[in-house]
């Protein structure tokens, strides 16, 4: 049986907060600084699918510590809300990663070839660090993996 610590889950939300950081960053530059403004697609669906993701993944990864069997609505909408990481990593991949590559048919450029590259990379990250904690869940439920639950703010007396 394999034992997972809080700082394994942290690392895996690190990861799809670093892309969605990036990616904040490239819907603000293109919301406020970007003249003529471009479409959505690149101003706030990149800015609310960015927030949207890290506090959803935080929220699903809750899914590791939560008792067996438990059943409640908010556990069913944070299930649910699991999709939302997923599809934003698959709109990174194909609408900022291969829609710019495939832009480049009509005016080819090098920084458009690597930024392409690097949303296809990122998005690929994001995903992958999502699955990784989905697959954690589901090995909790199987019972192959034992979460160790966060550490609490008492003081135990000290064992005599």
């Amino acid at each position: 049986m394999l034992k997972v610590t809080r700082g394994d889950v942290l690392e895996l939300i690190g990861r799809v907060t670093v892309v969605s950081v990036a990616t904040l960053a490239y819907g603000i530059y293109h919301l406020w600084w970007a003249k003529p403004t471009p479409s959505v697609w690149h101003t706030w669906v990149p800015i609310v699918g960015a927030i949207a993701s890290v506090i959803l993944t935080a929220a699903y990864s809750e899914f590791l510590y939560v008792p067996k069997g438990t059943k409640s609505l908010r556990l069913a909408l944070t299930a649910y809300a699991g999709i939302v990481p997923y599809l934003f990593s698959i709109y990174l991949m194909a609408v900022l990663g291969i829609g710019r590559i495939v832009g480049l048919f009509t005016a080819f450029s090098v920084g458009s070839l690597f930024a392409g590259l690097a949303w296809i990379v990122f998005g690929y990250w994001m995903l992958t660090g999502f699955w990784l904690i989905t697959e954690m869940v589901r090995a909790r439920d199987e019972g192959r993996l034992v979460a160790e639950p966060p550490a609490s703010n008492k003081k135990t007396p000290p064992a005599s």
